[in-house]
């Protein structure tokens, strides 16, 4: 029987390498991390498939050449916890993912320091989480026990 990764490759998706982190203290706790390109800029992302839209730490908005709007739409973000975020919006940002091109997304700029925090206990820096908008967009299938996601090449 042919393997996962080689029937998806098959049909068109691009192979992504996660790399998985376990949560200090949570020996049953891990986050994926996934390399992204956005608007050029090379960072790492957590991939969070119960985030809707994929969000950017705000003292990395330069970084990665996030305009934001003086008019922002009126919005409110919610995360793990019960209180309401405070989020800029940004639209048409260019995600890239190995060879997958995903076209232009908006980005929610939030903080998001103490995830950032966290994770240096691994020595990587985050720089955002990857959210659902750009699995749905890439119709990605997740193998979380080979840890790959894979993207599905759009049609030009």
């Amino acid at each position: 029987m042919k393997s996962l990764k080689k029937k998806l490759v098959a049909k068109g998706y691009v192979p992504v390498r996660l790399k998985m982190l376990n949560v200090p203290d949570l020996s049953s706790s891990f986050h994926l991390l996934v390399r992204v390109k956005l608007n050029g800029r090379k960072g790492n992302f957590i991939l969070d498939t119960g985030a809707s839209t994929t969000v950017v730490d705000l003292s990395k908005a330069e970084k990665f050449k996030i305009k934001v709007p003086e008019v922002q739409p009126e919005m409110m973000a919610f995360g793990a916890s019960p209180e309401e975020l405070e989020v800029e919006f940004s639209g048409g940002n260019k995600i890239r993912i190995k060879k997958w091109k995903g076209g232009k997304f908006p980005v929610l700029l939030m903080n998001i320091s103490h995830i950032r925090e966290a994770m240096q206990l691994h020595e990587v820096e985050v720089d955002g989480i990857l959210g659902a908008d750009v699995l749905i967009a890439g119709k990605a299938v997740l193998d979380y026990g080979a840890g790959y996601l894979y993207l599905k090449k759009t049609k030009k």
